[in-house]
């Protein structure tokens, strides 16, 4: 009985204690960051090549090539919140078909 009091003390105590995972911008100016906004021109650099841009593309279709990997449906049944590990997968799958030239079904 002392034991489950334990755990849902500090569990009640973490709740309080522990701060919420988005800084307000007071929170993060506080703590060293400072806003620059866009600091780079980058975007002023990029032109439009002589030949103009395609219509259309598609990396499903490159030369003959399908460099798309499965789309990952993680809203069924309800929002997981995995979000990171589906694009990380993803990623990689992309990476394997680069290098390999091969169509891999990597799963999360």
């Amino acid at each position: 009985m002392r034991a489950i009091v334990l755990v849902i003390g500090l569990m009640a105590w973490a709740c309080v204690t522990q701060a919420g995972e988005v800084w307000s911008r007071e929170e993060t100016e506080a703590h060293g960051v400072v806003w620059r906004g866009n600091s780079s021109n980058s975007h002023d650099l990029l032109t439009i090549p002589n030949e103009g841009l395609p219509d259309e593309f598609t990396w499903c279709n490159q030369n003959g090539t399908n460099y798309c990997t499965m789309s990952r449906n993680q809203h069924i049944p309800q929002y997981c919140g995995s979000c990171w590990a589906h694009g990380s997968v993803s990623a990689l799958g992309m990476l394997h078909l680069l290098k390999a030239c091969i169509h891999t079904a990597i799963s999360v």
